[in-house]
């Protein structure tokens, strides 16, 4: 992909996904260049998600090929990222946009949380990024709410402790996921997968179950009181 060098005043935005991208430029007057959008004074791209995903054991050690020879707990000495296959081609496109253009500067426009912070900063330490980031916080994406964020942008700094947090609670899930899932699938025989997510889920569903099984009828009594209303009488 060559679009060619452009000087100038010129700001790269990284959408978490592709509708935010495709909000943002509407509300800047952007018009849809193959995979990106641009005008005079911004590029806009985006994620599809994440683009980088947790590397698993095996790839940290190639000989824990097998789940049963996994010492238990594995624990990385460094958490390490990379590229998920299945969106390679639109991580190679960031490359691709980086390499053809010159930037001022570039907008982070994840979604306005700890996930959609981590998710955009994880792609700009990927790509060992060095131009200046701020950080557009959206409450909601309408054309006023876009223009209104590009007035009250913030260096993409000061939310360094919302990365942290995003970070924490992706390595606790690899931590505990994975760790679990290996030692009851090796346990049981199984394949028995673990999750933050699923467990409680699970859970919830396994006790309405045992509610409904073990269910005994009972007498119960109900109030009632009968109002009268133009010569009617209602419970």
């Amino acid at each position: 992909m060559q679009l060619g060098k452009v000087g100038g005043e010129l700001k790269l935005v990284i959408c978490e996904k592709s509708s935010l991208a495709k909000n943002f430029a509407g509300a800047v007057n952007a018009t849809r260049k193959g995979k990106i959008y641009m005008n005079k004074d911004y590029v806009v791209t985006n994620a599809v998600g994440h683009l980088l995903s947790l590397k698993s054991v095996k790839e940290y050690n190639p000989a824990y090929d097998k789940w049963k020879d996994i010492p238990l707990p594995f624990v990385p000495n460094e958490f390490e990222y990379m590229v998920s296959e299945r969106t390679r081609s639109q991580y190679n496109l960031i490359l691709d946009i980086l390499d053809d253009f010159e930037f001022d500067s570039i907008i982070h426009l994840g979604d306005a949380d700890r996930e959609g912070q981590l998710i955009i900063d994880n792609i700009l330490d990927s790509v060992h990024n060095t131009l200046p980031v701020e950080r557009l916080w959206l409450p909601a994406q309408t054309k006023d709410d876009i223009l209104a964020g590009l007035n009250a942008m913030k260096d993409n700094r000061e939310y360094k402790l919302l990365n942290d947090e995003g970070a924490t609670r992706t390595y606790m899930d690899w931590l505990l996921g994975i760790n679990l899932t290996v030692f009851l699938s090796v346990k049981t025989n199984n394949k028995f997968i673990v999750g933050r997510v699923l467990i409680p889920i699970v859970k919830r569903v396994y006790d309405r179950d045992q509610e409904i099984k073990n269910f005994k009828p009972e007498k119960f009594f109900e109030l009632c009181q009968i109002i009268e209303k133009d010569k009617k009488s209602f419970n």
